[in-house]
């Protein structure tokens, strides 16, 4: 009479099956994360366009003009450093800059992703001395990873 053994481990169809299931949760997972991290540094250029719109508006009250300056301090421009100066540095996301408008008595406020964001479908974000933000809420091309603002 032969003895019964039980066998203990897996099959080579249940591993398989089990490196599947893991790799198509991964090709769903990693995409999803990837998109999540530009919204999240995308938070990064948002605040550092209000920051120097922020700049700009004390300047202008003080001067009476805008300047396309971020880093000299005042009067000849906002003294700003950083990735808000207009950096490029590799731990900045976005290369910020200004231009002027009606002489020097508006600007548009501009970042250009870099670096780890220069892939965000968002592109250049743009604010105003107005308030106008651009890319708007109603391009859906631009907004199709959340909005951009």
């Amino acid at each position: 009479m032969k003895s019964a053994t039980k066998r203990t481990g897996f099959t080579l169809v249940e591993m398989v099956v089990a490196v599947a299931i893991v790799a198509a949760l991964a090709a769903i997972a990693i995409p999803a994360y990837q998109q999540y991290v530009f919204r999240a540094r995308r938070v990064d250029g948002q605040n550092a366009l209000n920051f120097v719109a922020q700049g700009q508006e004390k300047f202008f009250a003080t001067y009476n003009r805008y300047t396309t300056d971020l880093t000299s301090a005042p009067p000849a421009g906002l003294g700003l450093s950083g990735c808000e100066s207009g950096s490029s540095a590799t731990d900045c996301n976005y290369q910020i800059s200004v231009a002027l408008l009606n002489g020097d008595q508006n600007f548009i406020a501009s970042g250009a992703p870099i670096n780890k964001q220069a892939g965000d479908v968002c592109g250049t974000l743009s604010l105003s001395g107005l308030g106008a933000k651009l890319p708007g809420r109603n391009d859906a091309l631009r907004n199709k990873n959340g909005p951009c603002w």
